[in-house]
């Protein structure tokens, strides 16, 4: 799958992409030409002085970014369901472009002027009728987006803010590293199988098969992931087990090398600062 085919619509049934086909070297070239074709549209948008309207303002700003949505969103995915040390390498530098341009379209003083024309035109005058319930929608739903992400603010708090938001998704992306390190170090082995009493026995394969991929064939596997850990936690009987892996699941990332407490405490001094700045 090359960059293009990554941006362009599906073909398949539903929208669904061919995750097979996608590699992971491939994202940083897509997301880049995703992010100059987004940026090409916001600058005929830029450039406009007047005439603002529903068509040539919010609408153009919604579609601006399609390939990027779609490229961000499948990287997000793969991230998030099937991850590796490429695609969290990856996020690190994906994160903050990702951040940094959507600080670029709110806090565009032009963008804005013209969304807030198209905005007060609608409030002041009938003007804007011929509008669907749906298209007002999206007018009011971009106009808050800009105000509530800084489009008020003076230079020198949007400068501040861009600041907060780069240190935010940099902070946010080690902190879910942490969390799927922690995750994935954990392994409960059973070796009595009165142990698996009350699970339905699609689980007892699945752990005997985890067994089996780390060469304990007689053994049973069970991990912190959710196909792993819902049913061992819903079914078995045996409560000494369900509390351990309830106490693992709830201390994930809270010590050691993957210790999350101090950037929880990073995360939310940011936030308040985020919020205060915001009013």
């Amino acid at each position: 799958m090359n960059t293009h085919t990554l941006m362009e619509p599906s073909t398949l049934e539903f929208g669904a992409l061919q995750f097979d086909r996608i590699k992971n070297e491939e994202f940083g070239d897509a997301l880049d030409e995703a992010l100059n074709r987004a940026r090409g549209r916001i600058a005929i948008i830029q450039q406009r002085t007047e005439g603002f309207t529903f068509e040539n303002t919010i609408e153009a700003l919604d579609c601006c970014s399609d390939e990027l949505d779609q490229v961000s969103g499948v990287f997000s995915n793969l991230l998030h369901a099937h991850t590796d040390a490429v695609l969290q390498d990856l996020a690190k530098v994906v994160m903050p472009k990702l951040a940094e341009f959507s600080n670029d379209i709110h806090l565009d003083s032009h963008l804005f002027r013209a969304v807030k024309a198209v905005h007060d035109q609608a409030q002041a005058t009938p003007d804007l009728q011929h509008l669907t319930r749906e298209q007002l929608k999206l007018l009011e739903q971009t106009y808050k987006g800009f105000t509530r992400n800084g489009a008020l603010l003076n230079d020198e708090q949007k400068m501040r803010l861009r600041e907060i938001d780069k240190k935010l998704a940099v902070i946010k992306q080690l902190y879910g590293d942490n969390v799927l390190k922690s995750t994935q170090a954990f392994e409960l082995w059973i070796t009595d199988s009165n142990d698996l009493k009350g699970l339905p026995a699609m689980a007892i394969e699945a752990a005997a098969e985890a067994a089996n991929e780390k060469g304990k064939p007689g053994q049973w596997r069970v991990t912190l992931d959710a196909p792993s850990f819902m049913p061992w936690m819903r079914f078995a009987e045996k409560r000494e087990l369900r509390e351990h892996l309830w106490r693992a699941y709830q201390t994930r990332a809270t010590s050691g090398d993957t210790d999350n407490r101090p950037l929880v405490l990073e995360i939310a001094q940011l936030r308040l600062k985020r919020a205060q700045l915001l009013g």
